[in-house]
């Protein structure tokens, strides 16, 4: 995989996620491959939690998943993150179900973009 590669990807802060790696391009690969890992087995935690309404556990899942992002430059999902941990830790349960489709979705999409780049 190349950075440049890396790049394209919308959500992606590749420079970030260099610098957190300290400019370590393998130690990058590897960490975005547990991260890809992480999200394989989020997501459905995330799922059943919502299916609950289990809005506290799913605020604790969303958490994990913001640091992780963080991590790696995800940016996007990092935030989205943030906002539904919030509103997991309030039971704020209007926010959570307007934004859970869309961030779900972005969930997918980051992870199959950065596997596919692996």
């Amino acid at each position: 995989m190349t950075i440049d590669a890396l790049q394209t990807i919308e959500g992606l802060d590749t420079k970030t996620g260099l610098t957190n790696c300290m400019d370590d391009e393998q130690l990058f690969n590897d960490v975005l491959a547990m991260f890809i890992v992480q999200l394989e087995q989020d997501i459905p935690v995330i799922r059943q939690l919502f299916n609950l309404g289990d809005w506290i556990g799913f605020g604790k899942a969303c958490h994990s998943i913001k640091g992780a992002a963080a991590s790696v430059g995800a940016f996007k999902v990092q935030e989205q993150s943030a906002i539904l941990e919030k509103a997991g830790k309030e039971q704020d349960e209007t926010t959570i179900k307007s934004i859970y489709d869309t961030y779900i979705l972005l969930l997918e999409t980051i992870k199959s973009a950065i596997k596919e780049s692996l």
